[in-house]
């Protein structure tokens, strides 16, 4: 569907369970971050001035950030949460998705809760990397693709390298032992996105962060990004935020 391939993630702000009576209401009032609603079990009504919508095992809500809407339960049911900040794209009304179980998604579920524990760059990427898997596989009605197990060995040579300015698509593909565009089509089948642009999402997060919370002058922010220069990565910046790394800072500054 196109909302989710038009969806950029920053990070994942909170993971979260909630168990339900029947017979619970629970009133939503301006939704703290936008996400995805998973149903382990029974069924969740979401109902707000414009929509209702139903879930349950076999269907995903994703809800928008700022939203007013109440949760019904009209039986016992148990909702797990993924909240998410979103660098770009954009949508303002509840959506559902149809899945064909939801084991998997369990899993990859609490895989992402222990990597929440943890705050290091590496744990982040991990996370933000599985929720884009997520994104993907309910963009794919929750199939499982066997193929993708080919490029997981070039998936983690990504992330161990990430911020290298010599990291390349060949030497990623090398890594995975198939064809760059090989590589590059399964990629953007699980993605959404191409290799570059995985790359680019994640340096940009990395500078955002530097620009608000390091000393470092712009030029170094750029080389610890992954960037050969200065030029380089005010472009790859602007286009990506729509403001340069200075005007970033300054509004940032000038905000608080």
């Amino acid at each position: 569907m196109k909302v989710l391939e038009d969806l950029r993630f920053e990070k994942v702000a909170r993971l979260l369970v909630k168990h339900y009576r029947k017979g619970d209401i629970r009133h939503i009032h301006k939704r703290m971050y936008s996400g995805f609603v998973f149903c382990l079990g029974g069924k969740t009504m979401f109902k707000s001035a414009s929509q209702t919508i139903e879930i349950d095992e076999h269907h995903v809500m994703m809800a928008p950030k700022d939203y007013d809407y109440d949760v019904i339960t009209e039986e016992d049911a148990t909702n797990l949460i993924v909240d998410f900040v979103l660098s770009s794209g954009f949508y303002d009304q509840m959506y559902v998705f149809e899945i064909n179980e939801i084991q998997s998604f369990l899993k990859t579920y609490q895989v992402m809760e222990k990597q929440y524990l943890f705050s290091s760059a590496s744990h982040e990427l991990m996370g933000l990397a599985k929720l884009y898997d997520l994104t993907a596989r309910i963009n794919g009605y929750g199939k499982i693709d066997n193929r993708y197990k080919a490029i997981e060995a070039g998936e983690r040579f990504l992330e161990a390298n990430v911020y290298d300015q010599k990291l390349n698509i060949t030497d990623i593909a090398k890594a995975a032992n198939i064809s760059e565009v090989y590589f590059r089509r399964l990629f953007k089948e699980k993605y959404n996105m191409s290799p570059y642009e995985y790359i680019n999402d994640i340096r940009i997060k990395k500078a955002k962060d530097a620009l608000l919370y390091d000393d470092d002058n712009i030029s170094e922010i750029a080389r610890e990004c992954g960037f050969y220069n200065i030029y380089t990565f005010s472009r790859a910046f602007k286009k990506t935020v729509g403001l340069s790394p200075s005007e970033f800072k300054k509004k940032h500054i000038v905000s608080e």
